[in-house]
């Protein structure tokens, strides 16, 4: 009779085992991904540092041919401070930028003309030069393109002062006190003599007790109310 084969437990069938030279390529492959992502951390840290490196050299030769300028111009060599701060004003120089527009509204070193200032003076402040924007203001609440503009002297005083400028802050609390070129609004004229306080502005606490002599107690409590909202965005208190 012919009986089945079987097997004996030591001859069972069992799942191959993993070979013992798998797994230390799996561990070197591990290791060579890890130093491969330090090496392009290292590389980006280099460029990086590279790049910061470069900046800063750039940064002190822009400064030092600032100095330059300046020291030309405190020289009574006001053609050669011209010509230098307009090479750095063309190069972005913000501050170069608003001293050509002066130098140029002006006619110091240079023969004046008021196009190419106004054309500076706009370039500079809307890069972020703040005394570039108190001037903008200024021109425009003198009616520097023919007519006074109370609406745009105000947006280019309130972009100065939320940039921190004291003065900016100060001409808008006259502004609306005198009522130049808008409505005299004596609770605006408050509120923002008040953040010219704020600002370092040293003659707005005398404006601001000349006008508590003027004002009822309502209209002092709504200036007290609308002056910390001064200072926010429109866009970003209109989202919010």
């Amino acid at each position: 009779m012919i009986r089945a084969k079987t097997s004996s437990p030591s001859q069972s069938t069992q799942a191959p085992s993993r070979l013992a030279w798998q797994l230390p390529v799996k561990s070197e492959r591990d290791r060579l991904k890890s130093w491969l992502r330090r090496l392009l951390s290292s590389f980006r840290r280099m460029f990086l540092a590279g790049m910061l490196l470069s900046a800063s050299f750039v940064l002190l030769a822009s400064c030092s041919d600032y100095n330059d300028a300046r020291s030309a111009y405190a020289g009574g060599r006001h053609q050669e401070a011209f010509v230098k701060l307009l090479k750095l004003a063309k190069e972005g120089h913000l501050k170069a930028q608003y001293e050509v527009a002066m130098m140029l509204n002006n006619g110091i070193g240079v023969a004046k003309d008021k196009e190419e200032a106004w054309n500076w003076f706009v370039r500079a402040a809307k890069a972020g030069n703040i005394d570039a924007q108190v001037e903008l203001g200024a021109h425009y609440e003198a009616g520097a393109d023919g007519q006074p503009n109370g609406i745009m002297a105000a947006q280019w005083w309130k972009t100065a002062a939320r940039n921190g400028s004291g003065v900016a802050a100060f001409n808008l609390a006259t502004m609306y006190r005198a009522g130049r070129v808008t409505a005299r609004d004596l609770v605006k004229a408050y509120a923002w003599f008040m953040v010219a306080d704020d600002l370092g502005v040293i003659t707005a606490k005398d404006h601001l007790r000349n006008l508590r002599e003027l004002m009822s107690e309502p209209d002092l409590a709504k200036a007290e109310r609308i002056k910390d909202g001064l200072l926010k965005d429109e866009s970003s208190a209109a989202k919010g």
